[in-house]
């Protein structure tokens, strides 16, 4: 992590090294041998004592998860913050998952395989009936999940009846480069340039590939707008093979808008890309990290607590009586997922 982390400083003046790198002092203490007896000599308790500072980087991560919890985790977080997605993650676990064991008072479960959310121990079936996918809808309509329901239960039948697709999924870095990658994750219901970036970077393994959220394009907007320019500027012009597809002044433009749109989207992670460089998604998290306050709401034993009163108390047998209901939000057509 060291040598990433002076990569990316070297070459971003804006990177915040400050920020997540803290100063730690090592005492490194080596025992001397023991001396032979009758020896004379007396055995030192200490040959050397040594102070050394370094510069540890501070809760920053892109872990190895696993693709398919990756992948529902992702379309969950559709028009949701960190908390509320890591609460609905948890909540799968609960109701669909199996009871691992306890830690420090904190019950954990495993996240549900497709066939777990169906209660389908044959997964060899070629067409699931639609009465189990509505009754699974329905479910997690009323767990919280809202609109996004949908999308899990067509990304669940489809894996299902599509196993092939799992386990491609699953298979680890099946594809020849980012592109396929993304192209592959696209064919699921709720992923969109966004979430397809994220499920590849964090559970697919393709390092890279720098998503573009609200909080990336902020960013870039308010510390990065001078080196966008001059990566616009550097693009050859009327070249087939050139990134640039539409004119320089209208991207250069774009960066009035409010949001990341569908349009500005490729040219936003491609720059970050050709920035950062070397594993510039992992840049990314870091720059994210910095900018977003992270608290995931399921780490004390009360927040875990609170899930599994709720699990309990939206469900006698499959009869939901405490709906929880999601607020109406209007559509924008600039919005990337």
């Amino acid at each position: 992590m060291h040598d990433l982390y002076e990569h990316w400083s070297q070459v971003d003046i804006h990177f915040p090294s400050s920020f997540l790198l803290e100063e730690a002092i090592v005492t490194v203490n080596k025992e001397g041998l023991p001396t032979p007896p009758d020896s004379g000599r007396a055995t030192p308790e200490i040959l050397s004592q040594t102070e050394t500072t370094t510069l540890l980087p501070n809760g920053v991560r892109i872990l190895s998860q696993d693709p398919w919890e990756t992948l529902v985790s992702f379309i969950i977080s559709s028009n949701n913050n960190i908390k509320r997605i890591s609460q609905l993650c948890e909540t799968l676990c609960i109701r669909y998952g199996k009871f691992l064991g306890e830690y420090n008072g904190v019950p954990y479960y495993t996240f549900p395989k497709p066939g777990e959310f169906l209660k389908m121990e044959d997964t060899t079936v070629t067409e699931i009936p639609t009465e189990k996918l509505a009754e699974l809808e329905s479910q997690l309509r009323e767990l919280g999940f809202g609109y996004r329901a949908k999308y899990i239960t067509k990304t669940v039948k489809s894996m299902i009846e599509n196993p092939q697709n799992f386990k491609k999924l699953c298979t680890g870095n099946a594809w020849a480069s980012d592109e396929e990658c993304v192209e592959f994750l696209r064919q699921f219901d709720g992923v969109g340039p966004k979430v397809a970036d994220c499920v590849a970077l964090m559970g697919c393994g393709r390092h890279d590939l720098v998503p573009v959220d609200t909080h990336v394009w902020n960013i870039l907007k308010n510390s990065y707008k001078k080196e966008f320019n001059k990566w616009v500027d550097s693009q050859p012009e009327n070249d087939p093979h050139a990134k640039i597809n539409i004119s320089k002044s209208n991207l250069k433009k774009a960066l009035s808008k409010s949001a990341v749109d569908v349009k500005m989207y490729p040219f936003v992670k491609q720059f970050f890309r050709d920035f950062w460089g070397l594993k510039s998604g992992w840049a990314q998290a870091v720059v994210f990290a910095a900018e977003v306050k992270l608290d995931n709401g399921i780490n004390h034993v009360d927040d875990v607590v609170k899930l599994i009163s709720k699990v309990g108390n939206c469900e006698i047998g499959n009869r939901v009586t405490e709906p929880a209901s999601e607020p109406v939000r209007k559509k924008r057509k600039t919005k990337v997922e």
